[in-house]
C-alpha cells in the first residue's frame, strides 16, 4: 500500500512493470492510475495550504531532497517555474 510520495511512485514503476509483462490487465492499471491521480491531487491540496500558511509539512511529500549543484532557492524556484 501506498502511504508516501516514494511509496506511489514505486507502486505506479511497479503496475507499469506488471503491465508491460502481461501479468496485470490493462483495466486494473488503469484503475490504478485513476486512484494514484486522486492521491496526486489531494497532495497538491495539502501543499497549496502549507503554501497559504506559509509553514507546515506533510506526511506524504517528504523534504526535497536537493542535488549538491542547486541551492535550495535554486532548487524551488525551478520547481514552481519562478525565474
Amino acid at each position: 500500500m501506498a502511504e508516501n510520495i516514494t511509496d506511489l511512485r514505486n507502486h505506479l514503476f511497479a503496475t507499469l512493470k506488471a503491465v508491460k509483462s502481461g501479468e496485470m490487465e490493462l483495466d486494473r492499471a488503469r484503475a490504478v492510475n485513476e486512484i494514484s491521480k486522486t492521491i496526486i491531487d489531494t497532495a497538491r491540496v495539502e501543499v497549496d495550504f502549507i503554501k497559504t500558511q506559509g509553514e507546515g509539512c506533510s506526511d506524504f511529500i517528504s523534504r526535497l531532497k536537493v542535488l549538491p549543484c542547486l541551492s535550495p532557492e535554486t532548487a524551488l524556484s525551478a520547481s514552481s517555474g519562478i525565474s
